[in-house]
C-alpha cells in the first residue's frame, strides 16, 4: 500500500522547519546513514501507518471479543423511531 522503494515519486512534500528542527531530523538521518529526504519519508510514514492501524483496527481482549461477536450474531432489533425516519418521504428520494 505504502512503498518507498517501488513507486515512482511524483509528489513533492514542503514542510517548514526551524534551523534546530532541521539539524536534528539531519543528525537522525546521518546516524541511520540516509539522505534527510528519505529519513523524513520513511520516519513520517511509519508514524502514519501506526496512526492509520490504531484507528483501523479493533482490539478486544479475549472476554469483550466474544461478547461482541455475540452481539453481532444477534438478531437485529427493530427501533420503531429509526424506522419512522427511513419511511418519511424527502425530497431526494423518489
Amino acid at each position: 500500500m505504502f512503498t518507498t522503494t517501488t513507486d515512482t515519486k511524483e509528489e513533492n512534500l514542503h514542510i517548514r522547519a526551524s534551523a534546530q528542527e532541521k539539524a536534528a531530523l539531519a543528525e537522525a538521518a546521518r546516524l541511520k546513514d540516509q539522505k534527510l529526504s528519505q529519513f523524513v519519508l520513511t520516519t513520517s510514514l511509519a508514524a502514519a501507518r501506526e496512526v492509520l492501524a490504531q484507528r483501523q483496527t479493533l482490539r478486544f481482549a479475549p472476554e469483550t471479543y466474544d461478547a461482541f461477536v455475540k452481539r453481532l450474531d444477534e438478531a437485529p432489533q427493530e427501533i420503531p423511531a429509526l424506522r419512522a425516519q427511513f419511511e418519511k418521504v424527502t425530497p431526494f428520494r423518489d
